[in-house]
Order: structure tokens, then sequence, then C-alpha cells
């Protein structure tokens, strides 16, 4: 018994220590679910807003580098414009919209990964030298996680009557096996993409000097 409470607190410890890892709006509402301790139902509607909140964010991310270069957005965004013309999304933003967008990106991204002559392209329109964080963002299991969570939000939401506890404890914990193979995908590869908020900024003979708040993690809130 002395050994599995040692085990759990381990554990746990890890889980937190992680969690500590990741960008601040991803890292809130991991904690908060963590310290729901009570209603099932509770839980299981903050870990799916955990997962939207990932795809809406990854999503951002690659929707902002693209952006970046005119040249290779005029591409995309006319295959974009295409797909929306298919249904590709609706006017309203969902779960399933803000999926759909990071696994465009996501194989735009792994194609021009495979080029050598594209890679460079990669680093630079992210913002940086890592592939391995670039490799990060694109990740195929990262969509098939993201697809995992929307069709057990979307089990959720066809219950029709009201979900009982022990049922959503159920859902809890098929969401919480998806966190788990997302901790793999992740490991501790936010720490070399920190998410940042511009502070000050101050001109002095000729140079640019910037101020930045880290936002990463529970304990370094921008509130």
């Amino acid at each position: 018994l002395v050994v599995q409470n040692i085990d759990t607190i381990n554990h746990e410890d890890r889980y937190a220590a992680w969690v500590d890892t990741l960008p601040f709006p991803l890292a809130s509402i991991l904690w908060r679910h963590r310290a729901e301790k009570g209603d099932g139902r509770v839980q299981l509607s903050t870990l799916l807003q955990f997962f939207e909140a990932t795809a809406a964010f990854m999503a951002t991310i690659h929707l902002s580098a693209f952006m970046k270069d005119q040249e290779i957005w005029k591409m995309v965004d006319a295959e974009l414009d295409a797909k929306y013309q298919d249904g590709f999304v609706s006017d309203k933003i969902s779960f399933g919209t803000w999926r759909l967008i990071l696994d465009f990106f996501s194989a735009r991204c792994r194609k021009m990964l495979a080029k050598a002559d594209e890679a460079g392209v990669c680093q630079r329109i992210y913002g940086t030298n890592s592939l391995d964080v670039i490799a990060m963002l694109c990740c195929r299991e990262l969509s098939n996680i993201l697809n995992s969570a929307n069709l057990i939000r979307n089990e959720e939401n066809a219950h029709g009557g009201a979900l009982g506890d022990e049922e959503a404890m159920l859902l809890v914990d098929r969401l919480m096996g998806l966190v788990d193979r997302l901790r793999v995908v992740f490991g501790r590869t936010w720490l070399d993409y920190e998410l940042l908020i511009p502070s000050v900024n101050q001109y002095e003979e000729g140079i640019y000097y910037y101020t930045f708040n880290r936002i990463m993690g529970t304990r370094n809130s921008p509130f």
C-alpha cells in the first residue's frame, strides 16, 4: 500500500510538472480539471474545453505562421476558399472547424518539412530553428487525438437526456487516456517555443529593447 501511494504521488507530481510546461491557456484548463475532484459532469465539460482550446490554439499558430509569407498564403488561401465552398467550415466556429483547419495546415507543414529546400521556410514562418518544435506542431498523432476527443464530444451531445455522473466519468476516463497520448506528443517541447506577451519596448541609440511577460504553466498567469 505504501509503495502504491508513493507511485501515485510521483505520478501526480510528474503530471503537474508537465502541465506547467504548457502555454498558460492550455495549462490553466487542465489545472482546473485536476482541482475538480467532485462532479464528473464538470470534469467532462472541462476536459472537452481543453481539447477544443488545444485545437483552436494550434490552428491559430499555423494560421499565423502561413500568413507571414504572402506568396505561401496566396496558395493556401486559394485552397481554403475551395474547401469553404465544399462546406469545409460553417459560419459558426466549432471544435470541428478548428480541428479541420489544424488538419489542413498540419498536412501542408509535414509536406514542407519532408523537402530539404522547404524545411528552412518552415523554420522562418514558425519563428524557430527547432525542427522538433515544428514536427510537434504538425504531428499527425495530434490530429488523431483531437478527432477522437471531438467524437467523444459528439457522443455526449447525442446523449439526449441528462448525463449521469457515472456515465460522465466513463467519458472522463476516455478523455484522460487522450491526455496521456497528448503528453507523448507534446513532451516538454513547449519549453523551446514559449508563449510570450510583449510588455514594454524602448528605443535607445538605434536599438529597440523589448520586455516580455512569459505566460507558461499555471503559475505565470497574465491576470
